[in-house]
């Protein structure tokens, strides 16, 4: 079964409400998130796609993503509030729980001309995909684009409510 391979931007939007379920004590469905920490969430925006993912989290094996998509995650919240112990605490409780599995991603996968284009997280994570034949999930309109001409199933996270809701 190929399975699952998240992008940054579902593992960052989980993150980031589980973060604000743990602190504020609120469901992670029903969680509110502060602006401008708010603007961090960009897929699981409403109860709905909530719901979806946490079914996805719950009923799929495997779940995977890769090394690098931690780094992203550091470098985008390295100047908020969130980048805490507390935070991290949460991020690596969500990889336990969930069972997502953190992959290498070696560059030797990869395209020169493409890792110039794309990064070498989003090449890295489209190689894994083509190679192990996992569905991406992605809020990233050119990724999700690259995934489709290179015949890589891919969804957005709002999309997962007509399969896990």
């Amino acid at each position: 079964m190929p399975g699952f391979c998240l992008d940054t931007g579902p593992i960052l939007d989980l993150a980031v409400l589980r973060y604000y379920s743990e602190v504020g004590g609120q469901s992670l469905v029903d969680v509110s998130v502060p602006p401008p920490i708010a603007s961090l969430v960009r897929g699981l925006v409403g109860p709905f796609e909530r719901r979806a993912f946490a079914n996805l989290l719950r009923r799929a094996r495997p779940i995977s993503t890769i090394e690098g998509v931690l780094v992203e995650i550091g470098y985008k919240i390295e100047r908020t509030t969130l980048n805490n112990s507390v935070f991290w605490r949460v991020v690596q409780g969500s990889y336990s729980q969930w069972l997502i599995e953190e992959l290498p991603a070696p560059l030797s996968h990869c395209d020169p001309a493409a890792l110039t284009e794309y990064g070498p997280v989003d090449e890295a994570l489209l190689q894994h995909c083509v190679r192990t034949g996992a569905t991406l999930i992605s809020i990233e309109r050119p990724l999700r684009s690259r995934a489709n001409r290179l015949g890589v199933s891919v969804l957005h996270p709002t999309e997962l409510v007509a399969y896990f809701s």
